[in-house]
């Protein structure tokens, strides 16, 4: 019944914001930095509402980044990501925007909230309850003539000249002076046995960083099933993660063993951590 009223509001929702619709939109765009924090992709938000929307069927690019050479003469071909940020000294509270080049909301998100303590884990938790709001709508791209018009004159000579190159994931190894005492992360370059929870389970590198399977013994044959898929960031050993269904963070401590971050059936945070074997 939740999810019924939730896609009738969107409905609305997208009616009353103007002509616009969801599905005339192929690109979206996140800024690296939001105004409410005081550095690039603080608490990893940026990344995990960029790895959502991306998700959801949409390409999207970082304000940073170079842009394909459609999108570079028609800023209208994309929405804009925003993130209200309505937090106290208690909780988190923020609610999701996509707003189109005539600066029309499109999409506005129901809040969502976290009471947790930990400012990482408040901020991610609100933005993933934000973002459930659009899980009720079907988006699919569907070309809309209309908003491809939109092209500044001129600005085609301009991305002639532009030397544009596809954006591609590659895991670097960075290397860095640590402070004393400082604890140095163990990044796996080659298969792992891990466990966690009496269960067994590999990790595996590959060129986009790394997957994680879970073993199972049925009639005395041995299965891998992936379960996460771990993406590299700008910060040493940690990695946007894919757990089964949720989109979080990652990391490795010094004995190479593996943290991932959860948000339970409550809404609560929890760890599961994958020990090195």
């Amino acid at each position: 019944m939740k999810n019924v009223l939730i896609a009738l509001i969107l409905t609305f929702s997208l009616h009353t914001f103007g002509q616009s619709n969801i599905n005339d939109f192929k690109y979206v765009i996140v800024p690296h930095q939001f105004d409410f924090l005081n550095e690039p992709d603080k608490y990893m938000l940026n990344s995990l509402l960029k790895q959502y929307l991306e998700k959801k069927g949409f390409e999207v690019y970082f304000n940073d980044e170079n842009f394909p050479p459609e999108l570079a003469v028609n800023n209208c071909l994309a929405l804009k990501a925003q993130v209200r940020n309505k937090s106290t000294m208690f909780s988190s509270k923020t609610n999701v925007d996509l707003i189109n080049c005539n600066n029309q909301a499109v999409f506005m998100s129901e809040e969502g909230s976290s009471n947790s303590k930990d400012f990482r884990q408040s901020y991610q938790e609100s933005l993933r309850n934000a973002l459930q709001s659009l899980d009720a709508v079907d988006y699919k791209y569907n070309y809309n003539a209309a908003i491809t018009k939109n092209v500044l004159p001129g600005a085609q000579n301009v991305v002639q000249q532009q030397n544009y190159q596809p954006q591609t994931v590659q895991q670097q190894i960075v290397v860095q002076t640590p402070a004393a005492n400082a604890v140095i992360p163990v990044v796996e370059t080659s298969i792992v046995d891990m466990v966690a929870d009496g269960d067994s389970y590999m990790l595996k590198p590959n060129d986009k960083g790394f997957e994680l399977y879970k073993k199972s013994v049925i009639d005395d044959v041995v299965n891998y099933g992936m379960i996460a898929t771990l993406k590299p960031t700008g910060q040493p050993g940690i990695f946007l993660t894919t757990y089964k269904k949720q989109t979080t963070i990652g990391y490795f401590d010094a004995q190479g063993n593996l943290t991932i971050e959860l948000t339970d059936a409550n809404g609560k945070s929890e760890t599961k951590v994958f020990k090195k074997q």
